[in-house]
């Protein structure tokens, strides 16, 4: 028997796949629109974002849209131990064992702590800021450091979907991390926490 969340990350990820090339540059588009219409967003100096896999919405409109910005992007440190370290865009992509692509490990990485905005992929999102990853807790881990109220003022973290990834309800556990927002293809929901 498998758990709600479970059945809310299969069923998310199935329709995620069935997405066509054109629908998935239409969201792009339509999440950069969405974007655009926040002044505040697109100030931003220092970004870590993604490169979308498996029908993640993808942030690459925005990234160039921040044209002024320094954009890290994820690698996979220690698969075992679920971290990973965040590297300049500029650097070369590489496949890593699941073929998604990540920047090679070529400088010192960026500590998210310095980041203004955090792109967090998901699979579902509800209107309090939950978000329900792909089970592995690298985001988690990542940004467990924003529980700590010494580091001021903290990167907004955002996370980035389709509209249809919204849920009416997740159920947190004490390691989730919170988002501040959620920015989707049709509307920016800001979280009051």
């Amino acid at each position: 028997m498998i758990s709600a969340q479970q059945k809310i990350r299969l069923d998310i990820k199935a329709r995620r796949n069935t997405l066509t090339h054109k629908e998935l540059l239409q969201a792009e588009n339509n999440l950069n629109k969405q974007f655009l219409k926040q002044p505040r967003l697109y100030g931003a100096r220092t970004v870590a974002s993604y490169i979308p896999c498996a029908g993640e919405i993808s942030p690459i409109k925005i990234q160039s849209s921040l044209s002024s910005a320094n954009i890290f992007l994820p690698r996979i440190t220690h698969f075992n131990q679920s971290k990973m370290a965040f590297y300049s865009s500029r650097n070369r992509l590489i496949k890593n064992r699941y073929g998604i692509f990540e920047p090679e490990a070529k400088g010192q990485p960026m500590p998210l702590k310095y980041m203004d905005i955090i792109f967090v992929p998901l699979v579902a999102f509800d209107r309090s800021g939950n978000r329900l990853g792909m089970g592995g807790g690298f985001y988690d881990r990542a940004l467990a450091f924003t529980q700590n109220s010494t580091y001021l003022p903290r990167p907004l973290l955002l996370g980035l979907a389709h509209h249809f990834q919204e849920v009416e309800r997740l159920t947190s556990k004490k390691w989730d991390i919170p988002l501040n927002g959620i920015l989707t293809d049709q509307e920016f929901i800001k979280i009051t926490n």
